[in-house]
């Protein structure tokens, strides 16, 4: 199956991406925004509440417009939030930032299986899911030495610009 082969290499870049950016966006908060160890926690909650409150929205946008590209929509508004984050210098900024990052999340995380569904037989899903699961779970201690060694050379912020590119690539 050629299409679901494609999206699990689009599924590794997402991933990629997103997991560069986790482990160390609490360091980045603290260090380049000037956050309290308490506002570093919370600010990327802010992330998991867009993408909370907007996963029915981009459910519905999916079926109205059509999955493949409201996801598309999700990965270019994530990939937005990436680049502004390189640019940003205030909490408030950041804040807008993890919001903006969670309403793209949440196509992401919304459309993924429906769009499995459409490319693999009924009787291969289980399989696929799980293909599509370790895709995710491989990039994420890769991406996450990749941005160590980044973070280190060029400081916390260039783990956005990695977010970017993988985003891109998705």
């Amino acid at each position: 199956y050629r299409g679901a082969f494609y999206f699990f290499v689009v599924i590794f870049a997402y991933w990629s991406g997103v997991n560069a950016v986790l482990p160390l966006v609490s360091i980045y908060l603290r260090d380049i925004l000037g956050a309290s160890v308490g506002e570093a926690q919370l600010l990327p909650s802010l992330l998991l509440l867009s993408t909370t409150v907007m996963a029915l929205p981009a459910a519905w946008l999916g079926t109205r417009y059509g999955k493949r590209r409201v996801l598309a929509g999700g990965y270019i508004v994530m990939g937005l939030a990436a680049l502004a984050a390189l640019f940003i210098t205030t909490k408030e900024q950041g804040a807008v930032v993890f919001v903006l990052a969670g309403t793209g999340n949440a196509a992401t995380m919304v459309l993924t299986i429906p769009i499995l569904a459409d490319l693999v037989p009924r009787r291969h899903i289980g399989l696929a899911n799980g293909i599509q699961a370790a895709a995710g779970s491989v990039a994420a201690p890769l991406a996450s030495l990749v941005a160590g060694v980044l973070a280190e050379t060029f400081g916390p912020r260039a783990i956005f610009g990695l977010m970017a590119f993988m985003v891109l690539v998705a």
